[in-house]
Order: C-alpha cells, then structure tokens, then sequence
C-alpha cells in the first residue's frame, strides 16, 4: 500500500506542495510525518471506515438475526391493499330545501342495502388490515423495543441492525373513507349548492349493522304480516274471482272471505301473491297453519 502511494506521489506536484520547503498560504507537515502518512490519514482511513460499514451493512441484510426475523415479519403481514383510500359518491337533487334536509345516513344506508356484499368486503378487509397492524406493531416492539410509529427517530447511537430494521418497517394501510356529495343546480344552472359528508370505517359498520336488522325484520312475521295491505288483500280476492279456492262459496253464501297465506308465515312464508289465495272463514280456520309440503294444501 505505502509502494503505490509513493509511486503515485512520486509523479505529483504533492511533495512539491507539502514538503518541507515553506510556502506562502500552505500549512507544512509536522514534523516526522511523510506525504504518504499525511493522504493515508486523510483518505485512506475515512474510506476502510465506509468500506467496512458497508460490510456490516451487507452482513446484517444477509445474516443479521433481528433483519431476519423482521422480514419474516412483513412477509407474514400481507395487508389488503386492494381496497381503496376513498370512495366517492355523488347525488343530485331537485330542490334546495331537499339538499337542506338530506340525509346521509340514509344515502349510505340505501346503497349499502343495494350491494351489500362489496360494501361488507371493503369494511371486512379495512378490519383486517387494522387488527393485523396492532399485531405486527406489538411484534415489531418486542423485536426492537420500538414501535413502528417511531421509524423516524433515529437517534445516533442506536445499533446499525435497528436502523436498517426501522427503515423496513411496514406502513399501515389507511382505512378508506366514504365520501358523498349532495348537489342542487338552479333548472337554469345559474346558481348551485352542495352538501358533503365524510363516513369512516366505524360508521359504516353501524350502517352495516343496522343492514342486518333490516334484513332480519324483514324475514320476521310481523313484517310479514304488515306486507298484507288492503289493497294487496283486494287484489288477491279479485284475482280468485271473490270465491273460496277450497270450497267454492262466495260472501253472498254467507261466509267471511280470508286471504291465506298458503306456506303459513310461521313456516317461513312470504307476503307475496304467489303464496296468498282466497278462503272462506270455515275453510281458513280449519287449515290452521298445516302444510304438506308433499300434498295439497
């Protein structure tokens, strides 16, 4: 090494600058040191210090236990990034009183109700993605003794494995927000108004919630019975010709018309005019809520 400095000085204007013959504006060298000794401080030294940090760089990347463990780590915590940061709506309206009143809720409710399968699958995996990062920052805490909300803090004198590991840590997945903007233009355009409501994770779990008690009120009997309207009873019996479908009587004979519900509600029988027929009281009251599934009813 000290061969080919001296070679390399030897052809240099260095010994001329920094020997011992005094020039004005040019520090010389104390005393005992060579040319060679005086560039291997200044050059040589600074580039083993890089040499051998990068060495330890790559040492800790290929072997280093708490690297290792780390990308074990982000590996196992495959986040959902298939949903995203926003979604946005939009909902025109007729009138400014209308856009006053709007509800969003509503709005949200209506659309969940629409789609209720993609709306549960974006809230199912911003769950996910939430409940696998209060994990991942509990491993990554123990492994540290950091919390991944801290990877830009480093201070100097924290190992080099750590630094490196705090520049690998995951980021979380933001959890998506609904977004709906309601609009009110003028018929001729010339003025307009808006209204905007932000819902998040938590709040659409709600109206998913409320959802399913929807559905479940809907499957009930009392929904189902209150779906026989006066004007649904009517039809049905003029459907079947105001006459009993069982025994063929008619009011004028007597009897008092029912409209039955042929799979009884308490089966499981809905409100709809494929399942509701025409029966006298008599008729009616004897069928009770008997059904043969098998035979005629």
């Amino acid at each position: 090494m000290l061969d080919m400095w001296h070679n390399l000085l030897s052809v240099t204007p260095w010994r001329d600058i920094l020997s011992e013959t005094e020039i004005p504006g040019v520090v010389t060298l104390p005393d005992g040191w060579t040319v060679e000794t005086f560039l291997l401080a200044v050059v040589g030294i600074p580039l083993a210090l890089l040499v051998l940090h990068f060495v330890r760089v790559i040492l800790i990347t290929v072997s280093g236990r708490k690297y290792r463990a780390l990308r074990a780590m982000n590996q196992a915590c495959a986040f959902d990034r298939g949903i995203r940061e926003r979604y946005e709506y939009k909902v025109n309206l007729t009138s400014r009183k209308q856009l006053e009143r709007y509800d969003f809720e509503r709005f949200f409710l209506d659309e969940y109700t629409r789609n209720p399968q993609a709306f549960g699958a974006v809230l199912e995996s911003a769950l996910n993605n939430e409940k696998k990062y209060r994990k991942y920052k509990a491993d990554v805490e123990q492994l540290l003794g950091v919390k991944p909300g801290e990877a830009a803090k480093v201070r100097f004198f924290d190992p080099l494995e750590v630094k490196i590991c705090k520049r690998h840590l995951l980021k979380p997945v933001p959890p998506p927000i609904f977004h709906c903007t309601a609009e009110y233009v003028s018929p001729k355009g010339k003025t307009s108004s808006t209204r905007t409501a932000d819902f998040n994770v938590k709040q659409m779990e709600a109206i998913g919630k409320q959802y399913k008690r929807n559905v479940d009120f809907q499957a009930s009997k009392a929904y189902q019975r209150s779906l026989m309207t006066d004007s649904l009873r009517y039809d049905i019996m003029k459907r079947d010709n105001f006459r009993c479908v069982l025994c063929g009587r008619t009011a004028k004979e007597g009897v008092k018309l029912h409209v039955d519900h042929i799979l009884p509600v308490a089966k499981g029988g809905k409100t709809v005019p494929e399942n509701l027929r025409t029966l006298c009281d008599q008729c009616n009251l004897g069928k009770s809520d008997k059904y043969d599934p098998k035979g005629v009813n």
